[in-house]
């Protein structure tokens, strides 16, 4: 694969487009990392979600100093809404996604654009995560995904192995990939309704309408995602319920029986989770709804009994004991149906 080592500003046109939502004490820092970028024939649509900070104001001095970054307001409609319309104004080739409280390393859009061009059967192209603390940008986790389970995040092809794979867990970060906006046209619009795991859903679709993914890996192109607190990553009753939701859309939408038992499989996994989320914020009935849709549910003999019981126990105890009681029981048997974040 050929690379060019200095900045070039030729090259089909690349558009990144950044959702930002209440996030003006970030946005710089993304907003730099693509002005970092080797490559240079790139248009940065900054689309503000109805932000009441500073928001505007920070991007407006980036806007005024390079031509190529545009700032967009619409009213507040969720992070689904801002990349559906980024993409509506886009112009490029190919498509970047970037999170406002996220960057991407210098060779990001020369790399893998290179990759798009030289191989006309590639779809879409991923690299590596790394994560970052708020104030220690310097101390990256190197581990990919956080987990550094190569099977879920260095997977090529098409078809029902990469869909497969897919269902189980998400494969990549949403600014882990560039792909080619002829796929955005054809999948469709983001999700709003799974949020926090819009971009799963997003891949997986891809997947279903059977285009290639391939990883690459290259020097100075990885992904680059902040952890903090306000991250919706970080609310495990969301991401649990998102999930649900987004496994009830695979059940309706797979063709492959064999596909769909996993699925389903999954869906009481994570109705078990999330049921222990429930109990946990407070609303135990709720909680119990599904653990015990899961322990009637699922045909794992273990995991029916585990939610079983922790249904059984929950108005009893209390939430100290709950806890101690879900993590030796359920825990580490349906971890598999947490969602890369």
């Amino acid at each position: 694969m050929s690379t060019r080592d200095s900045r070039s500003s030729y090259g089909p046109l690349i558009s990144v487009i950044v959702p930002c939502y209440n996030y003006g004490h970030f946005v710089g820092d993304a907003l730099d990392s693509v002005l970092a970028q080797t490559y240079e024939n790139w248009e940065c649509i900054v689309v503000d979600d109805g932000s009441i900070d500073k928001t505007k104001e920070v991007v407006a001095q980036y806007e005024s100093k390079d031509s190529r970054i545009t700032y967009i307001y619409q009213r507040n409609q969720g992070l689904a809404a801002s990349r559906n319309l980024g993409i509506s104004l886009s112009r490029g080739a190919y498509i970047q996604f970037l999170d406002a409280d996220d960057q991407i390393e210098s060779r990001k859009l020369e790399f893998q654009s290179n990759v798009l061009e030289d191989a006309v059967d590639i779809d879409i192209v991923y690299g590596s995560v790394r994560f970052f603390e708020t104030a220690s940008m310097e101390e990256r986790a190197s581990q990919p995904n956080g987990g550094g389970d190569s099977r879920s995040n260095q997977l090529s092809g098409s078809g029902e192995a990469i869909l497969r794979s897919l269902i189980q867990d998400n494969l990549m970060v949403v600014n882990a990939p560039l792909i080619r906006s002829n796929v955005a046209k054809a999948v469709g619009d983001f999700d709003g309704d799974v949020k926090g795991i819009e971009d799963w859903d997003y891949w997986i679709r891809c997947a279903a309408k059977g285009h290639h993914f391939q990883y690459c890996y290259s020097d100075q192109t990885d992904a680059l995602v902040r952890s903090h607190p306000n991250s919706m990553s970080k609310d495990n009753r969301l991401m649990l319920s998102s999930t649900l939701r987004l496994r009830g859309k695979i059940n309706r939408s797979i063709g492959s029986a064999e596909l769909v038992r996993l699925n389903r499989l999954l869906t009481f996994d994570t109705a078990g989770l999330l049921g222990i989320e429930e109990v946990l914020k407070g609303s135990t009935l709720r909680g119990m709804q599904h653990l015990f849709r899961a322990a009637l549910g699922s045909t794992r003999l273990s995991v029916r009994a585990k939610c079983f019981l922790c249904g059984s126990v929950a108005p009893f105890v209390s939430k100290e004991r709950f806890k101690q009681i879900a993590r030796n029981s359920i825990g580490h048997s349906v971890r598999r149906s947490l969602p890369v974040s």
